[in-house]
């Protein structure tokens, strides 16, 4: 099954229900201050909520800030694969503030999925710096991604077939596959060919380890790890200023989970896997009592989803209020179900009420 049909494989329990949301833009400032008081902790996407490229949206500095001094814990969890200390300059350089244990990115996700699975082998990375930064930061060796890194794949037709020159055999201590978001090296037919090469190997493991006496070693499919499934990713054209959506991870994700016919294992959001690390290191936020701000139906609400969050849409960014309105009414259970408990059309919404508030 292709990737791209990830989110629905999503299947629910539930008969169809239509959800409903309130629109922030309308509602009342006193209905605002009740919001405002139903959380605690905020989980805010980046991309398309607090910037556009290089330029923080308008009103969303004052907003996060204010929500500090409403004594609100603001967490940046973004499936931009960066690493954390990039994105924290960031946030700190656009007025947003913030410290290292306020940043979840994917890269950092991908890292900390390992670590907990006690991972001591190679990994077979196509990625970006970020990526590599965030491996070894944990002490993770990985191959396939630098600047030094470099294949010698060719293709050619000879007589009636295909032939591949230069396919090396998999270095026998990879013990993993990560496919993230990278502009360099280039995603290429050469490239799917190696990635789709070590996904098609076994590897052994010891389920034997620490117990007594002789047990068999067992293989298992190489591990299929992907940063996130965004297909679009929201930038900022150059050259006209303007909001544009470019391909993200989910389009080379895609391209690997068809050749190998297998779907991957998701670190970042929409997975539930994001609010388990998390939670992990602050045992005192609760679900219920956090928001998940987002400019995504199929990443940031479906997380928020996930885990029982309350949810906030803003449209500076990929998907619209139209988009919401799609979903609340069509025939389709996954999509029905893609309806924030509200809307925003930009932080600066929530700015202007908590400058407000004495």
């Amino acid at each position: 099954m292709l990737f791209h049909t990830y989110l629905q494989r999503i299947k629910y329990a539930t008969k169809m229900t239509t959800f409903s949301y309130k629109n922030l833009d309308s509602i009342r400032s006193q209905d605002i201050e009740t919001f405002l008081k139903s959380f605690d902790t905020v989980l805010t996407d980046c991309d398309g909520v607090l910037w556009n490229g290089q330029r923080p949206i308008k009103g969303s500095p004052e907003a996060i800030q204010g929500l500090r001094q409403l004594g609100k814990r603001v967490i940046f969890v973004t499936n931009n694969p960066r690493s954390r200390i990039d994105v924290l300059d960031k946030c700190i350089n656009l007025g947003f503030g913030g410290c290292i244990s306020d940043v979840i990115t994917s890269s950092y996700l991908c890292a900390r999925y390992l670590t907990l699975q006690n991972f001591k082998q190679k990994v077979y990375a196509f990625g970006s710096k970020g990526l590599r930064d965030e491996l070894e930061n944990v002490g993770i060796r990985h191959i396939g991604c630098g600047p030094d890194y470099s294949n010698d794949i060719r293709l050619s037709i000879e007589g009636q077939g295909l032939t591949v020159k230069g396919l090396k055999d998999p270095d026998p201590e990879v013990g993993a596959v990560i496919v993230s978001f990278s502009r360099d090296p280039p995603f290429n037919y050469e490239r799917i060919v190696e990635i789709t090469h070590y996904l098609n190997q076994k590897i052994a493991i010891d389920p034997g380890a620490g117990k007594e006496g002789n047990v068999d070693k067992e293989t298992i499919d190489m591990p299929f790890i992907v940063s996130d499934p965004d297909p679009v990713i929201p930038a900022m054209n150059h050259e006209t200023k303007q909001k544009v959506k470019v391909p993200g991870t989910g389009v080379f994700a895609a391209a690997v989970e068809a050749a190998v016919k297998r779907s991957p294992i998701i670190v970042g959001k929409p997975s539930s896997f994001v609010f388990n690390v998390i939670s992990q290191d602050n045992p005192d936020i609760t679900p219920e009592r956090t928001l998940m701000i987002g400019d995504n139906l199929d990443t940031d609400i479906q997380l928020g989803k996930n885990c029982n969050l309350i949810t906030l849409l803003v449209g500076s960014g990929i998907h619209s209020i139209h988009d919401l309105e799609h979903n609340q009414v069509s025939t389709d259970i996954v999509k029905s179900s893609l309806v924030p408990n509200f809307f925003a059309s930009s932080l600066d919404v929530l700015a202007s009420h908590i400058n407000k508030i004495p």
